[in-house]
């Protein structure tokens, strides 16, 4: 499975492709504009060799690319609060706190979340979020699992099937670790 890169963390992985080359052209005229750093962001596309020499070169477009970021984030952030999607479940919860291993699953108006044991003695997990098209489209920049510990379960774009998936496979087993830090929420990245 492929996770995106956070902002901060594409700069970085821009900025160590670009030194590696060692192909920097400091009398260039820098610039991008919003509407491209935007398109970035979304996904929808990436910066080319130039665009990515250029964040490089320039304090002032990095901070801008993480101004634009920041405010991406909160405009999202918004719309989830207006869409009622910024809540523990409480019913998977209660559920988690059974020491059966065995599958949990919450269902919200946009989104549906499945916890489904790969062993039988619950050291490792399949991690499933099937996200709606309309939260989907109001959260261009991807989705998050974060719990109250800051972990991230998994994080990046929806497939063509509109699930987020990964794998709890580390310690301390999930139900323990749900346990002391309660479930992850979805969030926008």
């Amino acid at each position: 499975m492929e996770f995106n890169l956070t902002p901060l963390s594409k700069i970085n992985q821009l900025m160590h492709d670009i030194l590696l080359t060692g192909d920097i052209d400091l009398t260039e005229k820098i610039f991008i504009s919003d509407k491209r750093m935007l398109e970035v962001l979304r996904q929808n596309e990436t910066f080319d060799l130039t665009e990515q020499q250029h964040l490089i070169q320039s304090l002032l477009l990095r901070e801008q690319f993480l101004l634009l970021a920041s405010n991406e984030k909160a405009e999202t952030f918004q719309q989830w609060q207006k869409a009622d999607c910024l809540h523990q479940p409480d019913a998977l919860l209660a559920a988690a706190d059974d020491d059966q291993i065995q599958p949990l699953h919450y269902q919200e108006a946009l989104y549906e979340f499945y916890l489904i044991p790969i062993d039988e003695l619950g050291e490792q997990w399949r991690i499933e979020v099937l996200i709606s098209e309309e939260l989907i489209q109001m959260t261009p920049c991807g989705f998050k699992l974060v719990d109250k510990s800051g972990r991230e379960w998994l994080s990046g774009q929806p497939n063509e099937q509109n699930e987020l998936i990964g794998f709890w496979l580390s310690s301390p087993l999930l139900l323990v670790h749900v346990q002391q830090y309660g479930l992850p929420f979805l969030m926008p990245l």
